[in-house]
């Protein structure tokens, strides 16, 4: 499979550019050498197409054999739309076996997997993942957010909602304060003896997630993120620091950076209930083999009992919480929002899957400086699993999908 790790790289990205002649001594291959090129429901791909662009390789590959992707062309299309005029990312993956649906980025270089970001408030539903299965809160732990997290001069802010909340409540507003005390409780609790330790334990958790590391992917130059060691902190504060400190990562903030890749990903751990498939975009060679580690599961260290909860919060927020627009779907979809700060607007974010009850999509977006994470982020993974899930968008749909097309960002 990693014969074809470069040349199917463009075939992704939108926006990919070039005048399609190779320099002198490079032996990579294009169409042509490829007997056919086909999506998962066996539509041929023409070399000229505009979606592919120029399509790039390295050597090795032999020629006259067919290759079937994972992606779904016409939703690849429609990611490509989505996302035109707009920097960011659009990646779609299917939960029960890690096949990629859809990677496209804007305007040109591969930002699904190659470029992390500070996720934001998505991230929450990892930390409660880990808080829940740690014994740190149950669904039913309330916690205050008057208008954000205060401690003596430290303020974290929030939007306005109702407080206390329970776990489903906070998930549904992807709330700041929640997840701040819970955070804190975690690290200053004194259930793992120092702040060190807990610190140790709450990184092994999120790393079996498939943050801070690459997640192997069939695709060269995957970014591993960002998950902070303990040791760092040390480094950095010379070892008079807690959970205070460090607290904005608690929100998806500060030190913590995924990609478009993990995030989806996320999802996809939260849909299956736990588990997840390293994510890839080949399905089949004739004549060759796929590798059997795209095939076993692998398990995180979160229990079932934690992700039914998540989920019941995603749901919550799908119907009157931050992610309410996907209500109006014809099927039962989750979802959680991110707002993630930055020079000028901020960027828009979510996580979300569909059907509830029994998955098969699973989605991120991240559009750079598009205001709240309701703004872009929902209305494109929306549309994104309305077209997979149905096919096709409805009549209303397709003119809120042309609407978003012509929203473009300043950059």
């Amino acid at each position: 499979m990693k014969h074809f790790a470069l040349f199917i790289v463009a075939l992704l990205i939108a926006g990919c550019t070039g005048n399609g002649q190779k320099a002198k001594g490079d032996q990579s291959i294009d169409a042509a050498d490829c007997e056919k090129i086909m999506d998962r429901n066996g539509k041929t791909v023409e070399r000229s197409d505009t979606i592919l662009k120029e399509i790039l390789g390295e050597a090795g590959v032999e020629t006259g054999k067919s290759v079937t992707l994972t992606i779904d062309y016409e939703l690849q299309r429609l990611g490509k739309e989505l996302i035109e005029g707009k920097q960011g990312a659009v990646v779609a993956l299917e939960p029960s076996t890690g096949e990629v649906l859809c990677m496209v980025s804007s305007p040109t270089d591969n930002r699904c997997m190659m470029k992390p970001y500070t996720p934001g408030s998505v991230f929450k539903a990892a930390q409660a993942l880990v808080l829940m299965s740690e014994g740190i809160i149950t669904p039913e732990t309330h916690y205050p957010c008057e208008r954000g997290f205060r401690h003596d001069s430290l303020c974290i802010a929030c939007h306005g909602h109702a407080s206390p909340l329970t776990l489903t409540e906070a998930l549904s507003q992807a709330c700041n304060g929640y997840f701040c005390h819970g955070f804190l409780d975690m690290m200053n609790g004194g259930k793992y003896g120092t702040v060190q330790e807990a610190m140790k334990k709450w990184r092994e958790d999120m790393c079996s997630f498939g943050f801070g590391d690459i997640l192997g992917i069939d695709l060269p130059h995957e970014s591993r993120g960002i998950i902070p060691k303990a040791d760092y902190y040390d480094m950095v504060y010379d070892g008079q620091w807690d959970g205070q400190t460090i607290l904005s990562i608690a929100i998806g903030q500060g030190e913590v950076m995924t990609t478009p890749l993990q995030l989806a990903n996320l999802s996809a751990i939260i849909a299956n209930r736990g588990h997840f498939h390293i994510p890839h975009v080949v399905k089949e060679i004739r004549g060759d083999t796929i590798d059997s580690k795209y095939i076993s599961a692998q398990q995180t260290k979160v229990s079932r009992y934690a992700c039914d909860a998540v989920i019941l919060g995603m749901r919550l927020s799908a119907t009157r919480g931050t992610c309410w627009t996907l209500s109006q779907l014809p099927f039962e979809a989750c979802g959680i929002t991110g707002t993630t700060i930055s020079q000028g607007h901020d960027h828009s974010v979510f996580i979300g899957f569909a059907p509830v009850d029994d998955p098969k999509i699973a989605v991120a977006v991240y559009v750079e400086n598009g205001g709240w994470g309701a703004k872009f982020g929902v209305p494109i993974g929306g549309l994104v699993m309305e077209k997979f899930l149905n096919g096709k968008l409805s009549e209303a749909s397709g003119d809120f999908a042309r609407q978003i097309r012509m929203q473009q960002i300043d950059f």
